[in-house]
Order: C-alpha cells, then sequence, then structure tokens
C-alpha cells in the first residue's frame, strides 16, 4: 500500500506530495504516563521544539515548528483533528504560558484527547504542506488523526497506566540549611533589620518576627513568653538553627497517577463502530493540585455501496481540577514581575528560609507574616484554591458521494460546545481576607494604628484626612469566579478529481469553501464577603463598592467575542510518470476580526511547488547504494490574523475613576483609533528538501533548508500623539528566519531474534528582526522572557552591564540607561544601547536521539532530548530588601564584606540602604550579565522497557495479546550549565499555577481480547 500524508483537507499519495511534513505513528512515539498528547512530539521531529515550560496539568508546553514567525502574535501550531480545525478555549500566547496565570490551564488545546485514541500525527511544516490552510499556516499545522475500525470481528483493548512522581530534593539546589541561613540573619539584626522596632512593623517576616511578639509580657502567665535578653532570645533561636526544615518533603507528594483506557472496533463492510473511554485520576505531584479527566469517543462510518459513504463521531471530555490559587501576575517598576498572595508549593519551597518551621511544639500551625497577616502555607493550601471545571463536546458528519468514477464530493459539518468555570475559593482563615483586615479591629492579631497606616489593602476614605484607614472586609472571604463558554461551528464542501491520462500523466484537483463561526462568552466577578463557614451567605461591607470605584474597577464583566471566517480554496497537482509533480495552491481568506477595511478583511494566499522523484529515472536501477531519492522545492505566501481588531474605531464601555461612588458613572473610552491600513501577518516561505533511502531502506535521510521573511507583523507603536493616541497598533516589522532540518535513520540489526534502530533529528533556526518601529523598555529586554530589537532575533536577552561592586559598601554598580556607572538603573526606561546582548531565548538548535532495541518479545526504547544556542535568565536571588523569610543560596557564604574581594553583593544594612533611597542595585543585579547563564542541555528524556507475553500464553486466559511495560519519564538531566544551581533550562519559577515536569516512573498494561 502507497504511503500517503493526510493534510486534514486530503490524503495524498507520497510520490505525489510536493510539501515538507514529517509522519508519526502514536503507537512508535507513545509517552506512557504522559497525560498530554503534545508532549509526545518533544524530540521526535526536527525543526519542532518542545519547551515545558510548565509541567501542570493543563498548561501546554511552548511548541514552535521552524522557530518564531510574529512579535506579539501567534507563534504555535495550529491544530488539527480529524479535519476540523481545533479552536483554543482560552487565546494563550507562547510568551503568555510560562507567566503561571490561571488562564494557563486551559492553554493546552488538545488537553482533553485520550493518547489511545490517536492514530498518527503529521507535522505540515512548509507552504506547500500547510497551503489548503492560508491565512492560519503561518507557524505550521499539526494534524491529529483518530482510530478508525476496520471490518472484521470485535477487538476490545485495555490500557492502565499507574504513575508515581517523585519528590523535588534539595539536593539538587544549593540552597543554605538553616544553621547557616540563621548566621546571616545574626548579622542582619546587627544591620538593623531585624531589630524587635523593625521588624514588627514589616509586611513579612519569619522567626525574628515571631521571636519579637513573644518578648512581650503575658498577662495569662504573668510573665514574659521569652526574656530580652541575649542569652534568652540565644536560646529561643537555637531551635530553628536546628530544624532544617524539608518544604519539599512538606509540599510534594510521591503521587500516584492513574490512567484507564478501554476501547471496541468492529463491525461489517457496511458499517463499522469505534469506541473507546478513558478515565484519568491525578492525586497530584504537589500539594494543592488534583486532576480528573475523562473522554468518550464514538466513530462511526456507514458504506452503503461504491458511491456513498458517511460517518459520525462524536467526542466528549469532561475536567475537575484543583490548583493552588493565584492571581494575575504585574510588572515590576524594579524589574521582572509581582504576583500578590502567591502561594506556589515549588516556588515557596525554594524561597523560604529551611530555619521556618511548619508546626509548633505542640503540633499546631507555626505562623509568620506574610501581607501583614499571619500565614502558614500548608494551612493556606487548604484554604485558597483553584477550582476548575470544563466540559467540551464535539460532534462532526463527513459524508462522501462519488459523482464519477474520478470526481468525488465532501461534506464536513462539526459543532462544537465547551463550558468552562474556573472559582476560586479563598476561604476567610487564608492570607487574603486576613491581609483585608490587617491593623483593624477585625484583625485576629488586633487592632493596630501602625499597621493600618501603610497596609495597602485598606480602604482611605479620600474626603477625610484624619479617618483611619478601614477594611471592606469585616467577615468572610472571596469566592471569584470566571466562566468561558465557546460554540464552535465548521461547514465545509470540497470537490476532489484525481484522473490518470494513460501511462505518463495523473492529474489531483481539490477545491472546498468553508465557514468558520466562533462564538466566546467571558464573565468574571468577584464575590466578596463570601461566608464559607455560614451556608455562603455573603456578608457584604458597602465600601468594597467604593473600593472598587476609586480604582475604576468592576466587580462583574462580560466579554462576548464573535468570529466569522469564510475561505475559498483550489489546489492542484500534475504528475508526469509518476517522477515529476508540480503543484500549485491559492486560498482567499475573510474575517470579520477586521471589521470593515476594504484592506485587510480579505486576503489571498498561495503557493507553488515542485518534486522530482528520482528514483522514478531508468538509470536509478543501475547502483544499488540508494533505494529512493526525492527532490521537492515550494514557495509561497501564507499568513496570520495577528493580535490587532483595530482596522476601525475600537470602543470599549467603563466606570469613571472617581473618588465619590455617587459621582460614578459609565464612559466610553477610544480604546484604539482606526488604522484603515490594518492588514494581516505575512510571511513568504521558500522550502528545498530531500528525502533519501539507502541500501534497501536500511538507512534514510531527510534535509531540508527554508528562508522564511515576515513582514507586516502587529505590536504596538509610539506615535507623536497627533489624534489624540500615544500608542498605536500597526503593522510596524518584518523578521527574516533561515534554518536547516536533518533527520537520520538506521536500521543497524535486524535478524529473527534481534532488532536495532536508531534515529536522529535536529533543527537549526536564527532568525534576525530586520526592521522594528516600537520601543521596547530594559524591563522588557532583560526579562526572563526577553524582548524584540531590531538587528536581533525575535526574541532576545539582554542585560544591565554590570561593573562590579562599590568597594565602600559592596553594592553592585552598573552602566544605566544613560551611560553613567552608579548604583541606579531605570528599568523602565526606553533607552537601551547600553545593554548587553546576552543571546536568544529560544534554542537555535534542538533535537532527540531515538534507540529502540529488540530481543524477541522483549524491547527497550531510549529516547534522548536536547537543545543549545539560548540564554537563560537565572531566578531572582538578590534583594534590596530581606527579610528573616527569605532562602539564600551558598552564594551569599562569599559576599562581600568589608575590605574583601568577592564579587558577590553584600547585605547592606539598614542606614545604607536609606542612603540609597529610590535606588535598587540587588534587584538591578538579578538582570545584569553575571546572572545569565547557557540554556543549553540534554537530557534522558525517557526510558522503556516492555514485553510482549508469548501468544500462547495469553490465549489460556482468553486474551488476544498482553504487554508490560516500565517507564521513566524526565530521568536524568545530562548536561546543563552548572550555573544554574538546579534551576531547570526549561522551565520559569513564575509562580502562580506553574510548576516544573515531574520525574516519573510507570508501570503500564495492555490487553487485547
Amino acid at each position: 500500500m502507497d504511503a500517503v500524508v493526510i493534510t486534514g483537507y486530503q490524503t495524498i499519495r507520497k510520490r505525489s506530495f510536493t510539501g515538507a511534513s514529517t509522519t508519526l505513528k502514536a503507537e512508535d512515539i507513545r509517552r506512557d504516563g504522559v497525560a498530554d498528547v503534545s508532549r509526545m512530539l518533544e524530540g521526535q521531529v526536527a525543526g519542532v521544539t518542545v519547551q515545558n515550560v510548565s509541567g501542570t496539568f493543563g498548561a501546554a508546553p511552548k511548541i514552535r515548528v521552524r522557530g518564531a514567525t510574529s512579535i506579539t502574535g501567534e507563534n504555535k501550531p495550529l491544530w488539527v483533528v480529524d479535519g476540523i480545525v481545533l479552536e483554543d478555549v482560552v487565546n494563550v500566547s507562547n510568551e503568555q504560558l510560562s507567566t503561571g496565570d490561571p488562564s494557563t490551564l486551559l492553554g493546552s488545546a488538545v488537553a482533553g484527547i485520550n493518547p489511545d485514541d490517536i492514530e498518527t500525527f503529521e507535522i505540515l511544516k512548509d507552504a506547500a504542506a500547510t497551503s489548503l490552510y492560508g491565512a492560519r499556516a503561518m507557524n505550521g499545522v499539526v494534524v491529529i488523526t483518530t482510530k478508525k475500525c476496520k471490518a472484521g470481528k470485535l477487538i476490545t483493548s485495555y490500557t492502565g497506566n499507574f504513575t508515581t512522581s517523585l519528590k523535588p530534593s534539595y539536593s539538587s539546589f544549593e540552597i543554605l540549611d538553616s544553621y547557616n541561613q540563621m548566621k546571616i540573619f545574626n548579622e542582619m539584626e546587627m544591620k538593623g533589620w531585624l531589630t524587635y522596632t523593625n521588624v514588627l512593623q514589616q509586611s513579612r517576616y519569619g522567626v525574628y518576627g515571631t521571636m519579637a511578639k513573644e518578648l512581650g509580657y503575658n498577662p495569662a502567665t504573668g510573665d514574659f513568653n521569652v526574656v530580652n535578653d541575649p542569652e534568652a532570645k540565644a536560646q529561643y533561636l537555637d531551635r530553628f538553627a536546628r530544624i532544617n526544615t524539608n518544604w519539599f518533603d512538606a509540599l510534594f507528594n510521591n503521587s500516584l497517577r492513574q490512567e484507564h483506557a478501554l476501547s471496541l472496533s468492529g463491525g461489517s463492510e457496511k458499517i463499522q463502530t469505534y469506541a473507546s473511554a478513558s478515565m484519568l485520576q491525578d492525586q497530584g505531584w504537589a500539594k494543592g493540585n488534583e486532576a480528573r479527566r475523562l473522554t468518550a469517543n464514538l466513530r462511526t462510518t456507514f458504506t452503503p455501496n461504491d458511491k456513498l459513504s458517511y460517518g459520525f463521531l462524536a467526542n466528549a471530555y469532561i475536567r475537575d481540577q484543583n490548583a493552588p490559587g493565584t492571581l494575575q501576575r504585574s510588572t515590576s517598576n524594579q524589574g521582572g514581575f509581582n504576583r500578590e498572595f502567591d502561594i506556589n508549593p515549588f516556588n515557596y519551597a525554594l524561597n523560604t528560609s529551611r530555619s521556618t518551621p511548619i508546626y509548633n511544639e505542640d503540633g499546631s500551625y507555626f505562623y509568620v507574616r506574610n501581607n501583614f497577616a499571619p500565614f502558614n502555607i500548608l494551612e493556606e493550601l487548604e484554604n485558597n484554591y483553584l477550582d476548575i471545571k470544563s466540559t467540551d463536546f464535539k460532534l462532526q458528519g463527513e459524508l462522501k458521494y462519488k459523482i464519477l468514477p474520478e470526481l468525488t464530493y465532501s461534506l464536513d459539518a462539526a459543532y462544537r460546545y465547551v463550558k468552562t468555570s474556573q472559582d476560586h475559593m479563598i476561604q476567610e482563615n487564608s492570607n487574603m481576607p486576613k491581609a483585608f483586615r490587617a491593623g483593624t479591629i477585625y484583625d485576629v492579631d488586633g487592632e493596630n494604628s501602625t499597621i493600618a497606616a501603610i497596609n495597602p489593602y485598606l480602604l482611605r476614605i479620600y474626603n477625610n484626612a484624619e479617618a483611619q484607614p478601614v477594611s471592606v472586609l469585616s467577615y468572610g472571604g472571596f469566592r471569584n469566579r470566571g466562566t468561558v463558554d465557546m460554540d464552535n461551528y465548521t461547514f465545509r464542501n470540497s470537490l476532489n478529481y484525481n484522473k490518470k491520462f494513460g501511462e505518463d500523466h495523473r492529474l489531483d484537483l481539490f477545491t472546498f469553501q468553508e465557514l468558520r463561526y466562533i462564538e466566546r462568552n467571558n464573565t468574571e466577578y468577584k464575590g466578596v464577603g463570601y461566608q464559607y463557614d455560614r451556608g455562603g451567605v455573603p456578608n457584604i461591607d458597602p465600601n468594597i463598592f467604593l473600593y472598587y470605584a476609586m480604582r475604576g474597577e468592576a466587580y462583574y464583566d462580560v466579554q462576548p467575542t464573535r468570529e466569522r471566517y469564510l475561505a475559498f480554496a483550489g489546489t492542484g497537482t500534475y504528475s508526469f510518470r509518476d517522477k515529476i509533480n508540480i503543484g500549485g495552491t491559492i486560498r482567499y481568506d475573510g474575517t470579520n476580526a477586521m471589521g470593515k477595511s476594504k484592506i485587510g478583511r480579505w486576503l489571498p494566499t498561495w503557493n507553488v511547488s515542485a518534486s522530482w522523484n528520482v528514483d522514478g529515472e531508468p538509470w536509478f536501477d543501475n547502483q544499488e547504494v540508494l533505494s529512493s531519492m526525492k527532490l521537492r522545492s515550494s514557495y509561497g505566501l501564507v499568513a496570520s490574523i495577528g493580535i490587532a481588531k483595530n482596522s476601525g474605531l475600537v470602543l470599549r464601555n467603563s466606570l469613571s475613576p472617581r473618588p465619590d461612588i455617587v459621582e460614578n458613572e459609565p464612559i466610553m473610552n477610544i480604546e484604539r483609533l482606526a488604522n484603515t491600513e490594518l492588514t494581516w501577518e505575512k510571511m513568504y516561505k521558500w522550502n528545498l528538501g530531500t528525502d533519501m533511502a539507502f541500501l534497501n531502506g536500511r538507512y534514510t535521510l531527510t534535509v531540508d533548508y527554508y528562508d522564511h521573511k515576515s513582514f507586516d507583523l502587529i505590536g504596538d507603536l509610539r506615535t507623536s500623539s497627533i489624534g489624540g493616541e500615544t500608542i498605536k497598533t500597526a503593522n510596524y516589522a518584518n523578521i527574516t528566519a533561515k534554518g536547516l532540518e536533518v533527520t537520520v535513520g538506521a536500521s543497524i540489526v535486524k535478524n529473527d531474534d534481534w532488532r536495532y534502530h536508531t534515529s536522529l533529528n535536529f533543527g537549526y533556526n536564527q532568525s534576525d528582526i530586520k526592521d522594528l518601529r516600537g520601543n521596547p523598555t530594559i524591563n522588557t529586554l532583560s526579562s526572563p522572557n526577553g524582548g524584540p530589537l531590531q538587528r536581533f532575533p525575535q526574541r532576545g536577552l539582554f542585560s544591565v552591564k554590570y561593573v562590579g561592586l562599590n568597594p565602600v559598601n559592596g553594592a553592585p554598580l552598573f552602566v544605566n540607561q544613560d551611560g553613567i556607572v552608579g548604583n541606579n538603573v531605570y528599568m523602565n526606561s526606553p533607552f537601551v544601547n547600553n545593554l548587553i546582548y546576552d543571546g536568544p531565548i529560544d534554542p537555535t538548535l534542538s533535537g532527540g536521539f531515538n534507540h529502540i532495541l529488540s530481543y524477541k518479545n522483549l524491547q527497550l526504547n531510549l529516547l534522548i532530548t536536547g537543545s543549545m544556542g539560548n540564554k537563560i535568565r537565572m531566578n531572582p536571588a538578590f534583594f534590596d530588601t530581606y527579610t528573616d523569610l527569605n532562602a539564600l543560596s551558598w552564594d551569599f557564604v562569599n559576599r562581600w564584606v568589608l575590605n574583601s574581594d568577592n564579587e558577590v553583593p553584600s547585605i547592606l544594612g539598614k542606614r545604607e540602604a536609606q542612603l540609597l533611597a529610590g535606588q535598587y542595585p540587588n534587584s538591578a543585579y538579578n538582570f545584569s550579565d553575571p546572572r545569565v547563564a547557557d540554556g543549553g542541555f540534554i537530557r534522558l528524556k525517557q526510558v522503556r522497557l516492555s514485553y510482549n507475553l508469548p501468544k500462547k500464553w495469553v490465549s489460556g486466559i482468553k486474551f488476544q495479546s498482553a504487554s508490560v511495560s516500565l517507564v521513566g519519564n524526565n530521568i536524568w538531566l545530562i548536561y546543563a550549565d552548572d550555573r544554574l544551581n538546579g534551576q531547570d533550562p526549561e522551565f520559569f519559577a513564575s509562580g502562580g499555577v506553574a510548576l516544573p515536569l515531574s520525574r516519573d516512573y510507570t508501570f503500564s498494561l495492555k490487553l487485547g481480547f
């Protein structure tokens, strides 16, 4: 049977295909124990990078096909399942995937697909392969084909995966133990940071703060809890110097994840049915995380006669998930990002001192202070969490009718409905409600006017300067809810014509019309004063409305969006003697996203391509080295809609931010002035490739070279403000990219008992921004995600230039935005000429190395992945204000002290820090060139040992087949830069809901009967 390429629109003979694509059988790349099917692509395809920026269930990895194509728009591939585009429920860009924001848990388009239902993946790369997707093909296409049934007797299959995830360990990180940590805290006390008067006025404190509270007189005992003398204080602190809390052990589990999948298939020549169901239950690697997923799939095909066939597909997916509660992050003026009330278990374990206990000696919770309120991480995880629910249903129908033997009409229609909800449960005993009461009469520690005066979560009465700040949350907590509902219709008519003229000529034509309808409704509301222990009855303080009004915030929001797409396309391929193939495609796309703009509303895309099956030449049979060879090339225009919607005037209603609620009124803002010249983001793609096989197919080689030119890229452009708009969204940038892809396969041993096959793939990509009229800031360019700058890659990492330490106080010195050496750098400055370019944040070279060794029924699989050429911003480790909660690295043992030559910044005394008021040298040091590491790594990604039980064994227990496997995932980080000190080179420790990938071990059982 001839090999074919499934593009989602057509099934094309491999010999006639002129594009660049890679076909993967799901059985060959299966990753037992990995729930998200998108991670199955890691290390399998040249030119496809899969970066695991978060391992939390539902969060998608950062996937790129042949690098980035846009600066602000989509850079992730289009997912197509059984010929229908799988629309994102929540549009989360590749850059946003690493933020850890709650929306990222809905970022995976394929989180609801059961891996056992997949037959093949087809990765479409160049303009010829993706041409029929026109204005959605700029970033490549991943086509998933699910399993179908063949005529025959009923076959039942069961798959069970049982996975345990190992806890992280401090042995991987260079974090100080409690003894050395307390020594540094002692120095901080002498420098004025942890004195009795200072520590009790801080928003955060640890053991020194609890000691300061105990120094007071206790009327219940008639004595002091801790006497205020050096001996008593030293005795009190001694316990914490020896405690050495293992936060990883406390906040993580050696969890069990179960996956069960059952499928049935069978039928006659006229009716075939495939049905499956699966269940996933994940107890959670990190505390506060749980996930449950149910999927069901039904596919029935009817073939009443030779001319007519039709079928139905129904898919259902239900998900119920919990995660630690979190808020959106915000940009910090000191560089990087802030996230209030963050309780991410991994970040907490990394950043919290090991001298802080979890429990008191009597077994009760030990409380520190966070956000001016009592805090215990275990109590917080019990009382502050996200409850995520998702229901996804798709019904699809397909019909084919042969009008003539060579002409077939097809009708494809699909309806998909998705309903998601995300409830943020913040109970009364959690830190956030306590922070909203801190310092007031509702504070659990009693009224404190000093705390109330500096607590940012209290309401200031604007017309009474002498009034004390008041709480807007006297009782209860918060219950914030967000929902996203999506309706999606797809309707397509197509005609397919295949005709062979004599022995030499063949013509394949395909044309279609397609209509897509997408409607999303986003709602959000803030439930304030929700009393969880009183039946959910809200305790509403009228001041909460004043609180929101003074900030211009609404407690309720509804945002409907409606997208309409219409496309017409035609493609054709002429083949001569099954050797020379010449093809071309044209597609015409229209959308309402660009408003009434005549320039932007419609866009034609096109492609021309050719291939030469060299092995079809008569002289090819005169040699024995090459068994097959093909040369191919393509050139075309593809596009993307981009992020802009302002081809017409964009107006948005809101509330006036006035301090007096009675003066509040609805207002209409001009969000964007009309940009009548706005158009789609576009790219010219050129590809040249070859596919070769040697020695009867024992060795294979595929090589592709490509050249991309992106133009009319969309982003925010600073203007002269004429017309009343300082920032305009416009087509403002061009990018070029070149790359090389190589895939080598070899069947080294192949006999009756032994088989050894290996394959190596790698892709090289380098981009260059040729034109960019935006104005990035130092903060943008030096952040872990990097930023765009003309003459550099699509995302480059830049650093503040570090000069050395101040010989007087050990504070770091830099070349600032004005080229002056000093302690202060204005991170929001648009003057970036004095920054140092470190390198791209995306790898320039990535790939995978696969090994399959078989002996009779025993098989060993190894997958090694790696990448190189990129740079990483090391996690922030230095602060301008330290507390006794901060975990410090072993670098601080070598910190600068008076008259030393050490190059690690000192811990400034409080007086020294006050002299630098308004300057943040240690924060800036986190974004300087010494805090950059090489991002290259090599990882043993998977080891799988499987055994197929002999048929004579399983036939006795009424099974047709049975196999067992032991699988290890993310086993060993073979190589990474030593300076990372345990930091995963793929993972951004951004807090929120983000977690690194765990080290997993799976027992897998597969049965057929």
